[in-house]
């Protein structure tokens, strides 16, 4: 796994990638690095996949603006950044907000988009920030302290300003209103034990997406891709083997 550093908009960015094959880029979760993703890259590059997780700006390497981005910039930025690492098209595999972020790129870069895997999904419609407050505090006391170091080691890089504000933006965004435009497949990674994408929203979830189909893995919380990272990861490349097929047959197309 190699860590790596280039330049956005002027601004450095810093990300890990793994392996090699199709490429499957990580949106992460709010605070989060590409620190705490290090199971999967090297858990996806040995089922053949090229794996990257960039830190978003203000969290882990990559400073931001001071109160964070909303959901539309962090799209933008996520284009701006394959497009200097000069991938075409990939698959996006989002956690928590991230995936409010996979399901803009799906709708808004359909062209750029192979396919989404969708953990943790945020987006409910009423009472959010409050929810996933609740929620969160309940998870804390289940979490091992695995996870719990990860998360802790990651938010002493994030300051509060740029944590609150990537959260409250993120809050005003309405990924079921733009999730009927994804047209890419779907596959939607959920824990059976995480109370932050409630059934409600899962449900209304589902039916928007056109192509989605819905995978629990037993006794996981919000931070399922690390919890469980070998069946995480298994599920995840069984999902890309079976629409990788895409990449193959877009290669001779030019770079969107």
């Amino acid at each position: 796994m190699n860590r790596k550093l280039v330049l956005i908009d002027g601004r450095p960015v810093r990300f890990r990638e793994a392996g090699a094959g199709v490429p499957l880029v990580i949106l992460s979760g709010l605070g989060l690095s590409s620190n705490f993703y290090q199971e999967n890259l090297l858990g996806l590059a040995r089922h053949g996949i090229r794996a990257i997780a960039p830190d978003l700006p203000g969290f882990g390497g990559s400073p931001g603006q001071f109160t964070g981005m909303n959901i539309a910039e962090a799209t933008a930025w996520a284009v701006e950044f394959c497009s200097t690492l000069k991938i075409a098209r990939a698959f996006f595999l989002g956690h928590s907000i991230g995936c409010q972020i996979a399901i803009r790129l799906g709708a808004e870069h359909p062209h750029r988009t192979l396919g989404l895997i969708l953990s943790g999904p945020t987006g409910a419609r009423r009472h959010r920030l409050l929810h996933q407050s609740s929620a969160l505090a309940r998870i804390a006391l289940r979490e091992g302290t695995h996870v719990l170091r990860k998360v802790a080691l990651d938010y002493l890089h994030t300051t509060p300003s740029q944590y609150a504000g990537w959260w409250v933006r993120a809050a005003r965004d309405r990924p079921l209103d733009i999730a009927a435009a994804v047209k890419a497949p779907v596959l939607v990674l959920i824990g059976s034990d995480d109370p932050v994408p409630t059934p409600d929203f899962i449900a209304e979830l589902m039916q928007r997406l056109p192509n989605a189909e819905l995978s629990e893995i037993t006794g996981g919380l919000h931070a399922l891709p690390i919890e469980q990272p070998a069946e995480f990861n298994r599920r995840v490349a069984v999902f890309v083997r079976r629409f990788e097929g895409r990449a193959l047959n877009d290669k001779a197309k030019p770079l969107p």
